[in-house]
């Protein structure tokens, strides 16, 4: 079973998943038998240019373009925390309008001039603002989520939020 994911054959381990592609320094594909060697539990691999060598005895899998998919996949993982952050900040000021508008109804209810129908109209729209709100922080902490995740640290980010063993 897979339990982490790793582009560092120094970190592949059992139970880690290594992801192999020519990188800008050095090819990563290079580095598979040591992951193989440390008893990494399946190896990911770019197949351009390269071919599996059959002593190597691991699941893998090659993957057309791989860098590119794990780029992507960061890439939309960090723009959907930019859009739910900015989701969040609208839905800051969404609810301190609505918060604002129930005082100048309470006011005007106060000084005879509305009747309680406005007032109950803007606890409406409070609350609606407090649910859109929640909503909002709630997109933000799952965008972060899978940023973590596409990254590649939300298991450790979870051993240090919950405790648990390290590698």
């Amino acid at each position: 079973m897979i339990e982490r994911l790793t582009s560092d054959s120094r970190r592949a381990s059992p139970g880690a998943a290594f992801f192999a592609w020519p990188g800008a320094g050095a090819d990563g594909r290079r580095f598979i038998p040591q992951a193989i060697e440390r008893g990494c539990a399946a190896v990911v691999w770019e197949s351009g240019g390269f071919a599996w060598d059959a002593r190597w005895q691991a699941p893998n899998a090659p993957v057309a373009d791989l860098k590119s998919q794990v780029y992507y996949d960061v890439r939309t993982a960090f723009l959907d925390l930019t859009a739910s952050r900015e989701q969040m900040e609208t839905a800051t000021r969404a609810r301190e309008l609505a918060t604002q508008q129930l005082e100048q109804s309470r006011d005007r209810f106060a000084a005879g001039v509305a009747s309680n129908i406005e007032v109950v109209q803007a606890q409406e729209a409070v609350a609606l603002a407090a649910d859109q709100y929640i909503s909002a922080v709630y997109g933000v902490n799952i965008a972060k989520a899978l940023l973590a995740q596409s990254v590649g640290t939300a298991e450790d980010a979870v051993r240090r939020y919950f405790g648990g063993p390290t590698p």
